[in-house]
């Protein structure tokens, strides 16, 4: 029997139009462009971008929603930011210290799509995932009462009021 075991993580992002979503995540971040599809001249592309492992496809599509929330740790986020500073000066600020539980950056893409670069030390994501069921609550709160998503410094914050 094969062993059951999810092997990789391909998430789709919306991106439209293609070079707007090209310009960001290759030009910028410093993804590789591996490769692009189209069905026929002026239908929507697809282009499937990579870094460190890391892999993403960026789709065109009008069906394909926006708004998504990527979540990627990193040994050392002061490294991503001053990279990313070389090429668009002053573009990105590292954050940390309360209410923040580590080093993270926070990004979004042109189309609205979240991107949330974090350090975290094995103690701290330890202690994070203890929390998570708290924390899932307190969001499905907030959506039930009809407010939006609650932001980062939210969250940490009526999680803390509950320690």
């Amino acid at each position: 029997m094969a062993e059951k075991k999810f092997q990789s993580w391909h998430p789709v992002v919306g991106a439209r139009p293609m070079e707007k979503a090209l310009d960001f995540y290759v030009d910028w971040l410093g993804f590789q462009l591996d490769s692009e599809w189209e069905e026929a001249p002026g239908e929507p592309r697809l282009a499937w971008i990579s870094r460190d492992g890391l892999e993403i496809a960026l789709n065109e599509d009008p069906d394909i929603k926006t708004t998504v929330w990527l979540n990627i740790n990193v040994a050392d986020a002061q490294a991503f930011a001053d990279e990313w500073n070389e090429r668009r000066p002053g573009s990105v600020e590292v954050v940390s210290g309360e209410p923040y539980e580590f080093p993270a950056i926070y990004l979004m893409d042109p189309f609205g799509n979240h991107i949330h670069i974090q350090q975290m030390s094995k103690d701290v994501e330890a202690a994070r995932r203890e929390r998570m069921p708290e924390m899932r609550e307190f969001i499905k709160q907030r959506l039930a009462e009809g407010k939006p998503v609650p932001s980062p410094e939210e969250i940490a914050a009526a999680s803390s009021r509950n320690r």
